[in-house]
């Protein structure tokens, strides 16, 4: 990761923070925050499990979603509802930590709609 890090370019997820602590906020020089509200997130979470159960689509390594799936602790509708508060304390606070960095916090669809619309006519 250090050696993407180091292009001149890059885009990747903050799911590495775990492993990789603040490397990417230090390297990076803009950083784009979809904040969404938990109504929005819990939404999209529970809608793309239905689908999923229904459909038994395959997913990645294999896996197939059921609705039993929904009782496993780490299931994603668990997942989203027990973190969210938590990734968003996490986020505000690397953006304290990183002051150097522009950070592009979207809290809407909309937003983030417009602001890439407006990065493809600007960029």
């Amino acid at each position: 990761m250090k050696e993407f890090s180091e292009r001149d370019r890059w885009v990747t997820e903050d799911q590495y923070h775990r492993a990789l602590g603040d490397l990417l906020w230090e390297r990076a020089n803009t950083v784009v925050w979809l904040d969404l509200p938990r109504r929005t997130v819990m939404w999209r979470v529970i809608r793309r499990s239905i689908a999923r159960s229904i459909t038994r689509r395959l997913l990645w390594n294999g896996n197939r979603e059921s609705f039993r799936d929904w009782l496993d602790a780490d299931h994603p509708i668990r997942w989203a509802w027990t973190q969210f508060d938590r990734k968003r304390r996490e986020t505000t606070e690397r953006a304290t930590r990183h002051p150097t960095v522009t950070v592009i916090h979207l809290h809407t669809a909309r937003q983030a709609r417009r602001w890439l619309a407006s990065e493809r006519t600007d960029g």
